[in-house]
């Protein structure tokens, strides 16, 4: 068994909202890189072995400057809280011009795993100035951070600094048991339309589903070791020992406490704009079959009606098969039919037509690509030790195809760029949690 059937395997254990979805993009992924495996190099063995050596190093440094750059992130809210914007503010550039530094190191990983085959002397150019970039951004992080951790030992602040954490980690705790209560105790994110006002055109829709899960144990377990630790700080202050590298610790932890209700919070506004959206795509998805058929049988060409009545075939499964308890699984698997036909009745269909169709549909696939990012981000967050450099490069190409999605005036491309960005972040998802199962 290859690597990515174990992957389509694991994966296949995670769970039903994980697990919707990646199988295809895990076969997309096989794919791709079983085009990529078989490079002959005109010099044997051993500079295969120094491609795949430099390949490795890469990823690693991928790896630890993706993560150096979070924690940076992390470090600059601790140390704008305790110097002000002034001391900090070449500290802020450094990360700025270390994402640059990163999003050109992905872009090239990306190009290094496509289907496009790539030379020797390509891989290793590619990937040596990976290793530049990172080094670049690792060097400039790890000064400021070396800066500011002397500051930090100076302990002057010590006592101001602990009480600004003790009430970090009340609000944490406040936020938890507000967000806890349920559904209706999720702030209203202003874009969630009422669920109500669809409910007659979904049948049996149901209550929107827990999506938070364990991650509240996970949170009540960040802001136990977040108290422990401040109490063990409290306890040292005014001796010899230094007390803020613990206060600093117990910063961290509770910051990681506020990134996880973060994500519970997206989950269930989410699932919550599922609900309500389901109902109205199905409607907007019969419309599109009724044209759908119209359009074959005006269609002179059997091969192209052969086509448009298989895809019209597989909408109407999905349509079948529609999980109101799991809206947002629906609507993934609906757009992917609903894709599918339109590209099968592309041929039949006029410049005008085309353009109106990707306006009407550039919308929900933007929302798509937003709503896989953020559950690949979050992902990632959450396992950041054990998600490799494969994962990493598929979120940063899917946000570089969201990006390019909203920048481009022209629907047709817009809508395929949106397309791109979900199925780079499904990919994301989809090896993320393979990297989680196995490392």
């Amino acid at each position: 068994m290859d690597v990515f059937s174990a992957l389509i395997t694991a994966v296949g254990t995670v769970g039903v909202l994980a697990v919707t979805g990646t199988v295809t993009a895990v076969i997309v992924i096989a794919r791709r890189s079983r085009s990529k495996a078989a490079r002959p190099s005109v010099a044997g063995a051993p500079e295969r072995e120094s491609i795949r050596s430099l390949e490795l190093d890469a990823g690693s440094a991928l790896v630890r400057v993706d993560d150096l750059i979070h924690d940076a992130e992390d470090e600059l809210g601790f140390a704008l809280a305790q110097f002000g914007e002034r001391e900090t503010r070449d500290f802020a550039r450094a990360i700025g011009e270390a994402k640059r530094d990163v999003r050109e190191a992905f872009a090239l990983k990306q190009r290094l795993d496509d289907a496009v085959p790539d030379t020797d002397r390509q891989q290793r150019d590619w990937n040596r100035r990976i290793l530049v970039l990172c080094a670049a951004a690792e060097a400039a992080l790890g000064e400021h951070e070396r800066d500011f951790e002397a500051r930090r030992r100076r302990e002057s602040s010590a006592p101001a600094d602990l009480e600004r954490v003790r009430d970090r980690i009340t609000a944490t705790r406040a936020r938890l048991e507000a967000l806890g209560a349920g559904p209706d105790a999720v702030p209203d994110a202003g874009a969630v339309p009422d669920a109500g006002a669809v409910a007659d055109a979904v049948p049996d829709a149901g209550a929107v589903p827990d999506v938070a899960g364990p991650r509240f144990a996970q949170v009540e377990r960040l802001l136990a070791e977040a108290d422990g630790t401040a109490n063990r700080a409290e306890g040292l202050l005014g001796g010899r020992e230094p007390v803020s590298p613990l206060i600093w610790q117990a910063e961290r932890s509770a910051t990681a406490a506020d990134r996880v209700l973060d994500a519970v919070q997206r989950a269930e506004q989410d699932a919550r704009r599922a609900t309500a959206e389901l109902g109205t795509f199905i409607a907007r998805t019969r419309d599109n079959l009724s044209e759908a058929k119209l359009e074959r049988d005006r269609n002179p060409d059997p091969d192209q009606r052969d086509s448009v009545n298989a895809a019209i075939a597989e909408v109407e499964d999905e349509l079948a098969a529609v999980d109101h308890n799991e809206a947002r699984a629906s609507i993934d698997r609906l757009h992917r039919a609903v894709d599918r036909l339109d590209t099968a009745l592309a041929g039949a269909r006029s410049a005008e037509r085309r353009l109106a169709q990707a306006r009407d549909a550039l919308d929900g696939a933007l929302h798509q690509a937003v709503s896989h990012i953020a559950a690949a981000t979050d992902f990632i967050a959450a396992h950041r030790g054990r998600v490799g450099p494969d994962a990493r490069t598929r979120l940063a190409e899917a946000e570089r195809q969201l990006d390019l999605a909203r920048a481009e005036a022209d629907p047709v491309a817009a809508l395929d760029a949106a397309r791109r960005a979900s199925t780079r972040a499904i990919d994301a998802d989809a090896l993320a949690r393979y990297d989680a199962l196995h490392r």
